[in-house]
């Protein structure tokens, strides 16, 4: 199994019981495992609540358990959107203000939806950026979601993107297991199967209280 983050983190000598200082892959120090898992593994943006860290953890659960990750985002629509946009946000297709919530396109993703039908336009940005995209129609509803956040003024675009999500489930479902492997934590090749770091970080658990 894949399993390059904990990897670091044994060679590094910070996984222990009651870790505090724990240093992330992107170099900066967290003061709990909990912390370093949701911002330097699954790039979730601060301020983001333990339900969008816990819908996570679910994911991994289904795969781990063979049970349906259709249902865990059709459950959870809302924070399936909270974690897409973190990740959008982190490839600087949107940006936001004190919120996630309240995300609007950015001058990239701008030009990848202004691009959309032109072969060598998209190529150039557009499927450089969204490489986890796998397939033309998971990469049309990145373009679907990036175009109403385009839409939104002044207004959120959780509620339209939450709904284009369950309206297309399993296209929306071949998109999260994609950003997963991309995070490293599946592993895609053949069979859906978690990686090592994976692994790990089911283990540590739901986290149980507001950590910012």
């Amino acid at each position: 199994m894949k399993g390059n983050v904990i990897n670091y983190l044994e060679e590094e000598f910070y996984i222990y019981e009651g870790c505090t200082n724990c240093r992330g892959i992107d170099g900066y120090e967290y003061s709990n495992m909990h912390k370093l898992i949701r911002y330097s593994i699954l790039k979730l943006c601060g301020g983001v609540g333990i339900d969008t860290y816990n819908f996570c953890i679910d994911v991994l659960n289904a795969v781990d358990k063979d049970l349906s990750l259709q249902e865990v985002i059709q459950n959870n629509p809302w924070t399936a959107t909270e974690f897409l946009a973190c990740y959008f946000d982190k490839l600087n297709l949107i940006e936001h203000g004190s919120g996630i919530r309240g995300a609007w396109l950015s001058n990239i993703g701008k030009d990848i939806v202004n691009d959309a039908g032109n072969e060598l336009l998209e190529y150039d940005k557009g499927h450089k950026l969204l490489k986890f995209c796998t397939f033309k129609e998971s990469y049309n509803l990145c373009l679907d979601i990036l175009k109403i956040y385009d839409d939104v003024d002044g207004t959120s675009g959780f509620e339209p993107v939450s709904e284009l999500i369950v309206e297309n489930i399993y296209i929306a479902t071949e998109l999260l297991i994609t950003i997963f492997d991309e995070l490293g934590l599946l592993d895609y090749s053949s069979n859906i199967d978690l990686t090592a770091d994976g692994v790990y970080i089911l283990k540590q658990g739901y986290e149980t209280e507001e950590v910012y």
